[in-house]
């Protein structure tokens, strides 16, 4: 007997909008790619490790040879990073393609968006525009799947003693998960590293690490100081030693400048100092 047989093509995905879903709720994803083509057996499914749902039948319609729309199912939780939306046509070989989307959960905890930040020491130094975001349990940025709003407080603490010392602090309002904090000022910082530290009720708390260099020079002070009598003849007894300064008085190693001239001047002394 002759059996006719048909070669099922391996579909292959260019890409998938949206990129991701929330898991509790379902909605149609577009999957653009080839190979596709029309059969009862063709089937979307969305995997990650140790996670895999499969939808068939009205939840996985062709549209074109190159369209593929596959509706996301409910799921129990989150999918962790990575997780691929893949497609088989006899729902045995799917595509391998490795086209991520990625299913968020619940706000979870918080993740600040710069964790290091380097800042030149300035007589009122800011922080710039510092963005705050919640995700769920695996790492994903909830954003617009955010269901709450909470109150970020904002915390710069010198790590330069035993005793943490606020420098600066700030409350925002964290919503549709996430915060952008623009106006924390560390006023007149020395060098060092430093510790910027959110937190929001039941997210716990988020650090970033600061780290002030020394500013633009802006002045003259005495390392070693010269010695307070001379008979104006003989070479001073404790010739001075002049370093440069910052405006928030860091000693400055490297100024950005060629060269300085100094030219100092014994003058008498008031009789009032």
């Amino acid at each position: 007997n002759l059996v006719g047989l048909r070669r099922i093509p391996t579909p292959a995905i260019l890409s998938v909008f949206p990129t991701r879903g929330y898991f509790a709720t379902p909605q149609w994803v577009e999957v653009h790619g080839y190979g596709f083509i029309d059969a009862e057996t063709l089937t979307c499914r969305f995997i990650a490790a140790g996670h895999s749902y499969s939808v068939t039948g009205s939840d996985a319609k062709l549209v074109t040879t190159t369209q593929i729309n596959c509706r996301q199912p409910t799921m129990a939780g989150p999918l962790p990073i990575p997780s691929y939306l893949e497609v088989s046509i006899d729902g045995a070989v799917f595509s391998q393609s490795l086209i991520s989307y990625h299913v968020v959960g619940p706000e979870w905890r918080l993740e600040v968006g710069t964790p290091v930040l380097v800042l030149q020491a300035q007589r009122n130094t800011s922080l710039g525009n510092v963005t705050v975001f919640t995700v769920d349990k695996y790492g994903h940025r909830v954003l617009d799947y955010a269901g709450a709003t909470y109150e970020l407080a904002a915390a710069v603490y010198s790590r330069n003693a035993t005793q943490d010392h606020a420098l600066a602090a700030q409350r925002a309002v964290l919503s549709d998960g996430q915060a952008l904090l623009r106006d924390l000022v560390m006023p007149r910082p020395l060098t060092g590293r430093y510790v910027l530290r959110f937190s929001a009720p039941g997210l716990g708390t988020v650090e970033a690490t600061v780290w002030v260099t020394e500013g633009v020079p802006a002045r003259l002070s005495f390392s070693k100081e010269p010695s307070r009598v001379t008979n104006n003849e003989l070479p001073l007894e404790d010739q001075p030693e002049l370093m440069l300064e910052d405006i928030a008085g860091n000693h400055v190693m490297e100024p950005n400048v060629a060269g300085v001239f100094i030219y100092p001047q014994i003058v008498p002394a008031s009789p009032h100092s």
